[in-house]
C-alpha cells in the first residue's frame, strides 16, 4: 500500500508540473526564448523531480551522505514531495508580481555592433580568449586527467581562476548579435566554444565544460523538442564517459556505462534526497546547522569581500551543511555538496521560510527577466542561472552565471547600437505571431557576485 502511495505521489509530481514543461516547449515552438520562469521550472523538473520520481519507482541513487528516498518514512516522503510540487508555483506567484506583462524575446539573435566598434570588439576579445585558451591547455598538458591539476591550480590562482571564463563570457554574449549567423560569424562562435574549453578544462568541472555546449543548443535558433532531448542526452553521456579525466583515481576503472550513467545522475543531478536531508536538519524557524539564521545569503553578499575586512561572513551555505555531513570544521571544508535553492532556504531560515523564500526567489527571477528585456545579451546568463540555482547554492550561481550577465551587459553597452528595424519580423524562423520589436538599450550599469560549485 505504502509502495502504491509514493508511486501516486510521483505521478501526481509530474501532472502538476507537466504545464511548466509545456510552456517552455510552447515557446521553443513558436521561436522565442522561455521566459526566465520557465528555465527555472525547468531546472525544478530535472534536480528535484528526475530524483524523486525515480526513487519513488525503485531506483536507488546511492550516496554516503543521503539517504534514497525510499528509505525516508511516508510522511518525509509526503513533505518533502509536497515542497517539490509547490516550488515552481510559488515562484510563479513572486514572478508575476514583479515581471509584469512580458513580451517575448525572439530565438533570433537581434543585436548589431556599432559599426565603428565591431573590428575593436575583435582586436581585443579573440587574443584575450586565443591566450586563456592557450594557458589553460598547457596547464592540463601531459596530465592524465584533470583531477592531477585541479587542486595545484586552484591553489596558485585562488579566486583569479575566474578570469579563464572570459571566454566563456564572451561566447554567451556573442551568442545574441545578429553577426554570429553569418558564415564568418559562425566560425568565430565555434573557435569561442573551443576557447572556452580549453580554458577551462585543468579547472576539472564538467559544468565548464558542457555549459558552452549547452549554451549553443538553447540559444541558437531552430532549437526543437528533439534536438534538445537528444543534445542533453549526449551531453549526459559524454559526462559519464569524462568520469575518470575528471575524477581521476576517485572513480573506480572497471564501471561500465550504466553505472557511469547512473553515477551523474545521482551526483550532478538529483536533489531530492539532499532536500529530504535539509527538511530533516532544518528548525521549524531558525538555523540548525548555521551559527546564525541567514548566515549563508550574508556569505552571499559580503562574497567578493576580503574576510580579512569581515571576518564575519562566514562560510557558504554548503559549506556548513558539509562540514556537518561529513564531520569536519566548516573553516576546512575545500569542497562541497550539492544544494539547491530550497535546501539553502531551508538550512538559512527554517521549514515555514519555504513558501515566503520561494517566491521571494521568484520575486527576484521577475526582476532579472525586466533585466533581459533591456540587455538583450543577458538572456543567456540569466537563463542558465535560473537552471542551475536548482542544482547550487547562490554564491556558485552569482559568481558563474552572475558574472557572465555582468559581462554581457558591459560588452552590450560598450559595443551594440540600438537596431533601426524589427529584426523578427525579417526572420523566415520567427513566427509573425510571435514578432515583438526589442531594442538593445545604450549605455548603463550592472549588479551580480558569488561561489563555485
Amino acid at each position: 500500500m505504502e509502495v502504491a502511495i509514493r508511486i501516486g505521489f510521483a505521478l501526481l509530481l509530474l501532472v502538476s508540473h507537466a504545464p511548466f514543461a509545456a510552456m517552455f516547449l510552447r515557446s521553443i515552438r513558436c521561436r522565442r526564448i522561455p521566459e526566465v520562469l520557465s528555465f527555472a521550472a525547468i531546472g525544478i523538473l530535472f534536480y528535484y523531480d528526475l530524483g524523486f520520481v525515480l526513487e519513488s519507482f525503485g531506483w536507488t541513487f546511492d550516496s554516503p551522505f543521503f539517504a534514497s528516498m525510499a528509505s525516508h518514512t511516508l510522511e518525509n516522503f509526503v513533505v518533502t514531495g509536497l515542497v517539490i510540487l509547490a516550488a515552481p508555483y510559488l515562484l510563479a506567484i513572486g514572478y508575476h508580481a514583479i515581471a509584469g506583462r512580458s513580451e517575448p524575446i525572439p530565438a533570433l539573435p537581434n543585436l548589431e555592433f556599432a559599426a565603428r566598434l565591431k573590428p575593436l570588439f575583435f582586436a581585443l576579445f579573440l587574443p584575450i580568449s586565443l591566450a586563456l585558451g592557450l594557458v589553460g591547455y598547457f596547464a592540463i598538458h601531459g596530465a592524465a586527467s584533470a583531477a592531477e591539476v585541479k587542486r595545484m591550480w586552484l591553489g596558485i590562482l585562488g579566486g583569479g581562476y575566474i578570469v579563464f571564463l572570459v571566454p566563456m563570457f564572451v561566447l554567451a554574449f556573442y551568442l545574441r548579435m545578429r553577426d554570429c549567423r553569418s558564415r564568418v560569424g559562425s566560425l568565430v562562435l565555434f573557435l569561442l566554444l573551443a576557447l572556452s574549453v580549453a580554458a577551462t578544462l585543468f579547472l576539472g568541472q564538467r559544468t565548464m565544460t558542457l555549459l558552452p555546449f549547452l549554451m549553443l543548443v538553447l540559444f541558437r535558433p531552430r532549437l526543437s523538442a528533439m534536438r534538445l532531448s537528444i543534445s542533453i542526452v549526449a551531453l549526459l553521456a559524454f559526462a559519464s564517459v569524462a568520469l575518470d579525466f575528471y575524477k581521476g583515481h576517485a572513480v573506480k576503472q572497471d564501471l561500465d556505462m550504466e553505472e557511469r550513467m547512473e553515477m551523474v545522475i545521482g551526483s550532478d543531478l538529483v536533489r531530492a534526497n539532499v532536500l529530504a536531508r535539509a527538511i530533516e536538519e532544518s528548525e521549524i524557524i531558525g538555523a540548525k546547522l548555521l551559527p546564525v539564521a541567514g548566515q549563508g545569503y550574508l556569505y552571499t553578499a559580503l562574497f567578493y569581500v576580503p574576510r580579512s575586512w569581515v571576518p564575519q561572513k562566514g562560510y557558504s551555505t554548503a559549506a556548513y551543511f558539509t562540514a556537518f555531513a561529513n564531520g569536519e570544521d566548516a573553516e576546512y571544508i575545500a569542497w562541497g555538496l550539492g544544494l539547491g535553492f530550497l535546501e539553502e532556504i531551508l538550512l538559512n531560515f527554517g521549514f515555514l521560510a519555504i513558501i515566503p523564500g520561494v517566491i521571494f526567489y521568484g520575486m527576484g527571477l521577475g526582476l532579472l527577466q525586466r533585466l533581459c528585456r533591456t540587455f538583450n545579451s543577458t538572456v543567456v546568463g540569466i537563463s542558465l542561472g535560473a537552471i542551475w540555482m536548482s542544482g547550487y547554492v547562490l554564491p556558485s550561481v552569482v559568481l558563474y552565471f552572475g558574472s557572465m550577465t555582468t559581462f554581457a551587459i558591459l560588452l552590450e553597452s560598450c559595443f551594440t547600437r540600438r537596431p533601426s528595424i524589427d529584426s523578427a519580423s525579417h526572420s523566415p524562423d520567427f513566427k509573425p505571431q510571435a514578432e515583438t520589436s526589442y531594442a538593445a538599450l545604450p549605455l548603463a550599469v550592472a549588479v551580480p557576485r558569488s561561489h563555485g560549485g
